[in-house]
Parts: C-alpha cells; structure tokens; sequence
C-alpha cells in the first residue's frame, strides 16, 4: 500500500509517502510514521478512523474503555482500506497534538526484493519534538530566523541548528 502522510494545519506542506504491507498493524503503522518523520516516539498516539480511535490500548491504561479505544495492533493498513476508508487521522503527541492525515493511493503490487516499509517521497523536515503544536512550531522558526530575538540563543542551545527545507527521516528510500 502506498500511503501519503501530511502533516495538517502546516503550509508549506510537509509530508512523507511510504510503501507498506496491506498487512502492516495501525500499531506498527505508528512506528512507521514515527520513523519517517523523525519523531521520538515520547508521546501518545491515536488513529482516527471514520468513528473509531484505534491506540495502544495498554499506554492508555484505565481510560482505554471509557475512551473506547480499540487495539491498534489488531487492525492492519489493508482492513482499513478494505472498509473503503479514502483518508484517515494519526494523531501524535497529546498536548502539542499533532495531525497527519493519511491517504491511500493505489494498491501497488509488491516489487521483488524490497524490504518494506519504504519512504517513496518527501517534503521538509518534522518541526521539533515538544515545540509546541503547530503555533509553536511558527514561533520557533520566526525566532530562529531573528538573530537578534532575544530567545534566539536559547532556541539554539535548545535543539540546535534546524533546518525546515531538510529532510530527515528514519526510513530507506525506495530509489
């Protein structure tokens, strides 16, 4: 399955497409995307799909009822596709909560010899961890842009050098 990630609310865009098995879990979807985006993995996570919230039922402790979240490692890419689903929602990180809308594009056969998942195609680098949701993550590079902001230093000594246009990703490239 080809799928194209993007994260929302973000212009210009930023977006990962990744090939995986129609038998890949939601839950090992997340460390997919995790790893295509360069996320840490720190924070919770959820799939929003049609009316269901899909997760790791256990990081979700007592409220994993109440909440009526469903297993996420019970569920794969191609159930979701087979249900007719066009897009759906991966939601990472609880307090800066960020969105990924998730596509599929069509069914693709297998190529020999390819270890999947593989990234496909990319566009600019994830905003840093814990930067604070999208309007955070605005403030941090209107900050890093201003060498004479007076949190400029300490948004270096922070996470360092940050480069929006990059590309850092976890993945193999598919060539």
């Amino acid at each position: 399955m080809r799928l194209h990630i993007e994260l929302c609310e973000i212009q210009p865009k930023i977006y990962r497409k990744v090939d995986v098995h129609r038998a890949t879990s939601l839950e090992e979807l997340h460390d997919v995307i995790q790893d295509a985006f360069g996320w840490w993995n720190y924070h919770l996570w959820t799939f929003k799909i049609k009316e269901s919230t899909y997760g790791q039922r256990s990081h979700w402790e007592e409220v994993a009822d109440e909440l009526n979240i469903r297993d996420a490692h019970a569920t794969t890419v191609g159930e979701v596709y087979e249900l007719g689903v066009k897009q759906f929602l991966y939601i990472y990180d609880m307090g800066d909560h960020w969105e990924h809308a998730i596509s599929f594009n069509k069914p693709r056969k297998q190529e020999p010899g390819v270890a999947y998942p593989v990234l496909v195609d990319a566009k600019r680098n994830c905003p840093p961890e814990d930067v604070g949701g999208v309007t955070g993550y605005f403030d941090y590079l209107a900050i890093l842009a201003d060498k004479n902001h007076e949190d400029h230093q300490d948004m270096l000594r922070w996470r360092g050098e940050y480069d929006a246009e990059s590309v850092a990703t976890n993945l193999p490239w598919l060539d």
